[in-house]
């Protein structure tokens, strides 16, 4: 089946954009699936510094039965694509990941870049029976020198029940 990369009808902020050089790891908020036939997340990368030109970035989605911190959290294989530099409308190709999630490459590839993580609620049912949560993870590697990390994160569902008002999907 291919990823669902498309458009979504409820638009959730998940981090506003934010420097995260200091977290380690950085990320998002989490996004409630309870409601979900599809969603998404976007992590969006800004001016990221490092010390060296060899530091990595790696991208992961954690599942968890809760919006906070817990034993729960656990990796989980998704769907991803990443764009081309600000202001192209390019996007690579539909690629999955398993569990040890996606490397950015070195810091200098995906500064000002987005990467957009595809999300089947029933694959993270499949993988943590009581999960309803998800939220993207971002752990630098290399020697971890970064001074700027500029990220923000959205999160995109397509509601199993439509209506006239939003249904909450934040946490």
């Amino acid at each position: 089946m291919a990823a669902h990369l498309g458009m979504y009808e409820n638009i959730v902020p998940l981090l506003a954009p934010v420097d995260q050089a200091t977290a380690n790891p950085g990320m998002s908020g989490y996004l409630d699936l309870a409601n979900a036939n599809r969603a998404a997340i976007l992590v969006q990368f800004g001016v990221i510094t490092s010390a060296t030109a060899t530091d990595t970035m790696l991208l992961q989605l954690e599942c968890s039965t809760s919006t906070t911190s817990n034993a729960t959290e656990e990796f989980i294989p998704f769907k991803y694509r990443i764009s081309a530099a600000v202001g192209t409308g390019t996007w690579g190709a539909v690629t999955d990941v398993t569990t040890a999630g996606v490397s950015l490459g070195a810091s200098t590839v995906f500064d000002g870049m987005a990467v957009i993580i595809d999300i089947d609620p029933a694959e993270v049912q499949a993988k943590m029976a009581d999960a309803r949560y998800v939220r993207a993870v971002w752990t630098p590697g290399g020697d971890g020198a970064y001074t700027v990390i500029l990220a923000a994160a959205v999160g995109f569902i397509d509601p199993k029940y439509k209506g006239t008002t939003m249904i909450d999907a934040t946490s």
